[in-house]
């Protein structure tokens, strides 16, 4: 968090590990600290540990590198969470 400071950045879409210890806490501060709204999508290791997960707005299960269909489907969810003027810089 101090790094995002001293930067003075502002996050807009936060792609999380949702087994990282304290993720949950982590995403409060940057919700709090945000002027804008944060979009969070948490990311489960597998299907089976997916929960819903305090503060995301999206939850995703890690595809296989093999499974394209599956990569492709994160790729759209990250996309959608985004205003079409941010990924193109506008």
């Amino acid at each position: 968090m101090a790094l995002l400071e001293e930067l003075n950045v502002t996050v807009d879409l936060l792609v999380i590990n949702a087994s990282l210890p304290s993720a949950d806490t982590f995403i409060a501060s940057l919700r709090e600290r945000s002027k804008s709204h944060l979009k969070v999508i948490a990311v489960f290791d597998n299907e089976t540990d997916m929960r819903s997960f305090a503060g995301s707005d999206t939850e995703l299960h890690k595809p296989h590198p093999s499974d394209e269909a599956a990569r492709m489907e994160c790729i759209n969810t990250i996309r959608s969470a985004v205003p079409e003027n941010s990924i193109h810089g506008h």
